[in-house]
């Protein structure tokens, strides 16, 4: 009997090993946004693409920098954390703004990458690899879209291919890896993308919301 025991708590203590180095227990950043909600806005968190992290929500959780909570109006910071999943890339994307509204007054965008150990780095790509643009041509063989961008001019868009392509005249936004082929037009590779609303959208949406404030 005691020998039974004994395999018993040898094999418990064996699962008990295994589900402590289980893949799941990935590595956690935190990311931290000044945010004031005083003011209507509130930051909205979104892993655009890839399987490599999750976040623990969209809303994420405010932490006012007065913690008596006697200082009406306050700011402070909105903090998310953002988990390693499996190994590989994803790109994350806040948006600051008020609920009634399509139009973020801030976005931030980070590229989330995780090594086979689950480490996972975090990298800021707001100012570095995202850019704005009207679809001229598309070229489904190569898989790549020639956009217009206000301060580079003509951009080639370089989709992997498991994405789809935007359509032709589309208003995008693309995430990039933040390098830059020297040819001409330059060349870019696409982590994600996404459409933006077109203007009459926009004017509609605007309408709608002056209308809902109204009522």
């Amino acid at each position: 009997m005691k020998k039974w025991i004994a395999l018993l708590s040898a094999l418990l203590l064996t699962l008990c090993c295994a589900a402590a180095e289980s893949p799941d227990a990935g590595h956690t950043a935190t990311l931290s946004l000044d945010a004031n909600p005083s003011t209507g806005y509130a930051w909205t968190g979104l892993v655009l693409s890839g399987d490599a992290v999750q976040l623990d929500s969209a809303e994420g959780a405010f932490i006012p920098d007065d913690q008596s909570g006697t200082l009406a109006g306050a700011g402070g910071q909105t903090q998310y954390a953002v988990t390693a999943v499996k190994p590989g890339s994803s790109i994350l994307t806040f948006d600051y703004r008020r609920s009634w509204e399509d139009t973020a007054l801030e976005q931030r965008v980070y590229l989330a990458v995780v090594d086979q150990a689950l480490n996972l780095t975090m990298t800021d790509m707001t100012e570095t690899g995202v850019f704005e643009g009207t679809v001229l041509s598309l070229d489904e063989a190569n898989h790549t879209a020639l956009l217009e961008q206000d301060t580079l001019g003509e951009i080639l868009a370089q989709f992997s291919p498991e994405m789809g392509l935007p359509a032709l005249d589309a208003q995008i936004v693309i995430y990039t890896d933040g390098t830059m082929a020297l040819s001409l037009p330059a060349r870019m590779n696409v982590l994600a993308w996404r459409s933006l609303p077109s203007a009459d959208a926009a004017e509609e949406a605007d309408a709608a919301s002056f209308a809902e404030i109204t009522n």
